[in-house]
């Protein structure tokens, strides 16, 4: 355990805030930010010190931090969403915090902000300024301006659970939205989920897009090259709603279609996609993109849950830009127990991939239950999944319950730290873990440490420009009809 930790949140159970990184006191350490079913949004100290805490209001928070310098002012701003259905309250909308922890400006939704904000220059029009992007439960999706004052906005059909995704699919220069969202027409003629590619301001969307599916989109896309040719591809999963009574509006309900989707810039399937599930899973979290073998390609991380509403079980699976499950996968979590009986419990968070311990591979991590469960790149669990007494050399990463997870470097020292967010058992305060593993995880890969990947929220893997080194940098020249 990184010492300092656990750190108690007295009062705020965390039920799905993703921890987020980044250094706001000007340190070069980063601090954890995350937001409570309390309202409040804190940020701590990798040293389990309180840095600053601030009290939206009665709303939960269940979206993660996105964190950048938003107005030029030199020092980075928190931006979160309010919106629960726990703790759904009264204060609904997106408030941006200053990085000491004062109130900055609030943006008002007619209902909740479930959608984790992306924070980018939208418009280039304010000198770099950036702009916040997100949906919400309104039936709205929005760019605000740093100040909060609106700037676009698009309406559709229904709510939108999804966080947005930020990228240049059409190599422009301008970057695109993309972005999830439940389809109730009023005739229901088309009842499913839209996966949506807006321009900039939200005036339109990319040619092929929305591309309509059967089931609801609650997972939040990830962008990244999956076949190499060169351009931005799409990866989202589809949700839970439109075979249930209880989801459907006025009973109608029909069957669906479980899968993951991978899509071009122009809408369509790319070869070997969608990924067809069992009818008995779906898909709530976020893909995560990594390359597992290392050969410039990449792989498509994501977990299943089971269609049951109370205990289900959970999937993870690894497949390749063509569709195919890598060897070791799918695999199912296994938590420790002294009864000696296995234990597979799914969760709504998502995957993240990082070399959490520097051993030159990579490892996928998610939460299961209280426990937080490892593999390395052949699908083998690498953390117990026995207790009474615990396997031998097996890594037990035990906690209260389980929100979310993410890896940062907490203590400047080039080592990743494993953080997780969540409450104590019986849901009466908030909790924060901290593994710390060794100088042998310094410099250790993170492909994909956090929820929406990186601070400023924009889901998005690009492989270094000078990956073999020659390349003559002279990229001026490329446009958008030649890779």
């Amino acid at each position: 355990m990184t010492p300092g930790f656990p750190v108690t949140l007295p009062g705020a159970v965390i039920w799905a805030s993703s921890p987020a990184f980044a250094d706001l006191n000007g340190d070069q350490v980063d601090e954890i930010i995350v937001g409570g079913s309390d309202g409040k949004v804190y940020a701590y100290r990798g040293s389990g010190a309180l840095l600053w805490q601030y009290d939206t209001g009665t709303t939960g928070i269940d979206s993660k931090a996105a964190i950048a310098d938003i107005d030029g002012d030199g020092f980075p701003e928190v931006v979160v969403g309010a919106g629960s259905t726990i703790a759904p309250g009264s204060s609904p909308g997106v408030y941006v915090i200053s990085h000491t922890g004062s109130f900055q400006c609030k943006f008002a939704t007619g209902a909740g902000v479930y959608s984790s904000p992306a924070l980018a220059e939208l418009d280039f029009d304010d000198a770099g300024v950036k702009e916040i992007a997100f949906g919400s439960w309104d039936f709205k999706i929005r760019v605000i301006n740093h100040d909060c004052t609106p700037k676009f906005q698009a309406a559709i059909t229904d709510t939108v659970w999804s966080s947005p995704a930020i990228g240049d699919l059409d190599r422009d220069g301008i970057p695109e939205i993309v972005i999830g969202a439940d389809h109730n027409p009023s005739d229901n003629a088309e009842d499913g989920g839209m996966i949506h590619v807006f321009r900039h301001n939200l005036a339109s969307e990319m040619p092929g897009f929305p591309v309509l599916v059967d089931e609801v989109v609650y997972s939040s896309p990830a962008l990244g090259d999956l076949n190499g040719d060169g351009w931005l591809e799409i990866v989202v999963g589809t949700g839970w709603c439109w075979d249930r009574p209880i989801c459907a509006p006025l009973g109608l309900t029909h069957n669906v279609t479980e899968a993951v989707y991978a899509l071009s810039r122009f809408g369509t399937a790319l070869s070997g996609w969608p990924y067809p599930l069992p009818a008995d899973r779906y898909v709530f979290g976020s893909p995560a993109l990594a390359d597992f073998d290392g050969d410039g390609a990449l792989e498509v991380v994501f977990n299943t849950l089971e269609k049951v509403t109370s205990g289900p079980q959970g999937w993870v699976y690894v497949v390749d830009g063509g569709g195919l499950p890598l060897p070791g996968w799918p695999v199912q979590p296994t938590t420790p127990s002294c009864d000696h009986v296995p234990r597979h419990f799914g969760t709504s968070a998502s995957p993240i991939v990082a070399d959490i311990d520097g051993d030159g591979s990579l490892n996928v991590v998610l939460p299961s239950n209280v426990d937080v469960v490892v593999w390395n790149e052949v699908g083998q669990q690498l953390t117990a999944d026995d207790a009474c007494p615990y396997p031998a050399g097996d890594w037990v990463l035990t906690t209260d319950l389980l929100s979310a997870i993410g890896v940062g470097d907490i203590h400047a020292d080039g080592a990743a730290e494993l953080v997780t967010s969540g409450g104590t058992v019986g849901a009466t305060a908030g909790k924060l873990y901290s593994w710390s593993f060794g100088a042998g995880a310094v410099g250790a890969q993170k492909p994909w440490p956090q929820f929406r990947r990186s601070a400023d929220n924009h889901a998005l893997f690009q492989f270094e420009l000078f990956l073999d080194g020659f390349e003559s940098g002279n990229y001026f020249g490329w446009d958008a009809a030649v890779p």
